[in-house]
């Protein structure tokens, strides 16, 4: 197995990292304040001045506020229906666990109760 695409695409990153890196200090030393977005695809930098500064810093966090708030709802989604998965997990078990001995005595079947 060969890991050479691996560290070829691994020393393409820190390049694309430290040409990031020089590209924000400069922008810094000139005098503006940069946001950089970086998508799956590539990075895009945005040189700010003066009065977008605020504006773009506000709208960020409005963003991240609502991001945070998604992830916040579908985790306890997520939790509620694990508990479920836990809840119907028991029950199941506890069914067969009758079914069994039920079946071990001679008697019928157990119908499968309603949840």
């Amino acid at each position: 197995m060969s890991y050479q695409p691996t560290l070829r695409a691994l020393r393409r990153a820190r390049q694309a990292l430290k040409r990031q890196q020089r590209l924000l200090q400069q922008l810094e030393l000139d005098g503006f304040v940069a946001l950089s977005f970086h998508p799956l695809t590539g990075t895009l930098t945005l040189p700010l001045a003066g009065h977008l500064i605020a504006q773009a810093a506000h709208e960020c966090h409005e963003v991240l506020r609502e991001r945070r708030q998604h992830l916040k709802e579908s985790a306890t989604q997520l939790q509620r229906d694990g508990q479920e998965n836990d809840t119907q997990r028991q029950r199941d078990k506890q069914f067969l666990k009758a079914a069994k001995k039920a079946q071990a005595k001679g008697d019928p079947p157990l119908p499968y109760p309603a949840a």
